[in-house]
């Protein structure tokens, strides 16, 4: 099975401030979602980045949401 651009979707989950400094190797993942996203958006597939409750746990780390 191959996998096609048009029928993909990266999705970034939860990657927030109030979460990160629980998440072993924050920086490693945020950097790999980062690298991860701009492949994405190279070769046109789009990317997603989803919170829970941001009003609690603040907003997606700045380098994970495009501008």
């Amino acid at each position: 099975m191959r996998l096609k651009r048009e029928d993909s979707l990266l999705l970034i989950v939860d990657l927030q401030a109030g979460l990160l400094p629980v998440i072993e190797y924050a920086d490693q993942a945020v950097n790999e979602a980062v690298w991860l996203g701009g492949l994405a958006e190279t070769i046109g597939v789009p990317t997603w980045v989803t919170e829970q409750y941001p009003d609690g746990l603040g907003g997606s780390e700045p380098p994970c949401v495009s501008t």
